[in-house]
């Protein structure tokens, strides 16, 4: 979630992983912190 996101209000829980500064296009303009985030959850899975 994006802390920055107009489009989409946010919440949070304790699952979720929050980009400060994140807009709605923070997929494509911080994919690398998003990859990371999502290799962590993956690595917590095993």
């Amino acid at each position: 979630m994006g802390s920055y996101d107009r489009m989409i209000d946010s919440w949070e829980n304790n699952n979720t992983f929050v980009i400060r500064g994140g807009g709605h296009f923070m997929v494509y303009e911080r994919a690398e912190e998003i990859n990371e985030i999502i290799n962590t959850i993956l690595t917590e899975l095993k």
